[in-house]
């Protein structure tokens, strides 16, 4: 009976193997899409304040608005490849 328990034990390892792959795939996908929308909606807003730059002027706040939001976009984006690289590092030395 071990040898039919230690096989049974290697295929619940690989099934388990697989399902934690495909987990971390998921969480990858997720990972990514969040931080499109994210990222794309401040974009959005730069675009639109840089689209009232080429036909008027903007006002001080909204001269402010685009600078903040420059660099919100600018600090998220390094935030955000540094934690992926760092999760990604996580998992090759798992």
């Amino acid at each position: 009976m071990p040898i039919v328990e230690n096989m049974a034990g290697r295929i619940v390892d690989m099934i388990r193997e697989v399902v934690n792959g495909r987990a971390e795939d998921e969480f990858a996908a997720g990972f990514d899409e969040a931080t499109r929308i994210s990222l794309s909606i401040l974009k959005k807003n730069i675009d639109g304040l840089h689209d009232k730059i080429e036909s008027d002027s903007l006002s001080d706040d909204e001269q402010f608005l685009l600078t903040r939001l420059s660099k919100i976009v600018s600090e998220m984006e390094k935030s955000l490849h540094d934690h992926w690289n760092s999760a990604a590092t996580d998992e090759v030395q798992s």
